[in-house]
């Protein structure tokens, strides 16, 4: 019956996210965790939720939207700074931050709350992604465009993990103590999933 009504499937879905976060901390008392990012497709709405600093995307008509926002010291940072949602440029330039991977929520966090929720009409997307920071820190809003319109639906996601384990990333614009010039390919866990609208 809850895919009727994805406001309370959402609602829901929160508490139980939660619940998964508090059962972690009980068991490892903040000496582990994760991120988490995650969709349930209904009949016109998407619900999307995040902890930490995987992303969901969404890509229509070769245009790439950022739909998450990180729970990262360098996001929110710079997203106050702004006080505007961030460009495709500053997004990308983020990764080379030396707290972009320092997160402020994480599943396993001790009363974690306040679960980042969207929803969005599914006629905003021809594909959505889910993607860890692996496949983000290395490969650029361009790159995965590139690799979405040339590749075979049923090899993307392959084909994006693949990219990253074998593309390294390098910022030659920043040079200061806060920044990374060089990200090495394959540097943290690259987990792709996509749903293709037809």
């Amino acid at each position: 019956e809850l895919y009727s009504y994805p406001e309370k499937l959402q609602e829901l879905f929160s508490e139980r996210i939660k619940k998964v976060s508090n059962n972690i901390y009980r068991k490892l008392h903040e000496k582990g965790g994760a991120t988490l990012v995650s969709a349930i497709i209904t009949k016109d709405k998407t619900l999307i939720s995040n902890v930490g600093d995987s992303r969901t995307m969404t890509l229509k008509w070769n245009k790439l939207n950022l739909v998450t926002e990180d729970d990262s010291l360098a996001f929110n940072a710079t997203r106050a700074y702004k006080g505007k949602k961030l460009s495709e440029r500053e997004i990308e330039q983020l990764r080379f931050n030396r707290h972009s991977n320092e997160i402020s929520k994480y599943m396993g966090k001790k009363g974690l709350d306040n679960i980042q929720s969207y929803m969005i009409n599914n006629r905003s997307y021809d594909k959505l992604f889910l993607f860890s920071d692996g496949i983000t820190d290395l490969l650029t809003f361009d790159k995965i465009k590139l690799i979405s319109r040339t590749t075979k639906p049923e090899f993307i996601t392959k084909t994006l993990v693949e990219t990253t384990l074998k593309t390294n990333a390098i910022n030659p614009e920043l040079d200061n103590d806060e920044a990374y010039k060089y990200i090495p390919a394959g540097k943290d866990n690259a987990t792709a999933a996509m749903y293709s609208r037809r």
